[in-house]
């Protein structure tokens, strides 16, 4: 796919291509697919969840820092809470985000297949 970001392009796909880029999408990386298809909108997704999975990573780490150090689990402080659920917020939404794309991807191609590579 070398021409697949210009969205001036049309890029062509059938449903079983369509398909894989939104398991892609869903089990893979959120985001993955949609660059795969010649969506730009997929950077945006991919660093989303990426920032979720950076962020709720940092408040499994502390946890189990002070559970280390302590030798019992203790309730983590404000902010590591914060940090962890808003990872787990961006990464949802990300995915959130990949599957609508996905989902436009499949419908796109069931309609006839010949899509440009424009964001959703």
């Amino acid at each position: 796919m070398a021409g697949a970001l210009n969205p001036n392009r049309p890029v062509r796909w059938d449903r079983a291509k369509a398909r894989d880029f939104l398991l892609t999408n869903l089990l893979v990386l959120p985001g993955m697919g949609s660059v795969m298809a010649g969506r730009r909108v997929g950077y945006a997704q991919g660093l989303l969840a990426l920032m979720g999975v950076m962020l709720s990573l940092m408040f499994a780490l502390e946890l189990v820092r002070d559970w280390w150090l302590m030798g019992e689990i203790v309730l983590p402080t404000r902010r590591w809470l914060i940090a962890g659920g808003l990872g787990v917020m961006l990464f949802v939404l990300g995915w959130c985000w990949g599957l609508a794309t996905g989902l436009k991807l499949l419908r796109d191609a069931e309609a006839g297949g010949k899509q440009k590579g424009h964001s959703l």
